[in-house]
């Protein structure tokens, strides 16, 4: 277990936030994260995804390759922290 899943389980666990809570939250983020690749042109890839968003007008298969700008790329790396601070699956 890492530090960031024991952070969430402990908050959990106090009470901070229910098990309920950090699941939505988790379900939020991921959302939003991937609604900026999707605005983007990313092609996505799991059955998830697909679900979520088409690939309809997809345009990269690598995210690395999806061109954001500097301000899109800080918003998925706060919103990839508070992931990880929730211990998100992804």
């Amino acid at each position: 277990m890492n530090k960031t899943t024991t952070l969430a389980g402990a908050l959990v666990g106090l009470g901070v936030v229910s098990s309920a809570q950090a699941a939505n939250s988790c379900e939020a983020l991921w959302y939003q994260r991937n609604t900026i690749f999707k605005a983007h042109g990313y092609c996505f890839h799991t059955a998830r995804s697909l679900r979520a968003f088409s690939n309809n007008g997809c345009k990269f298969d690598d995210v690395a390759h999806v061109p954001l700008s500097a301000k899109d790329q800080a918003v998925i790396a706060a919103i990839q922290a508070r992931e990880r601070f929730y211990g998100c699956d992804g």
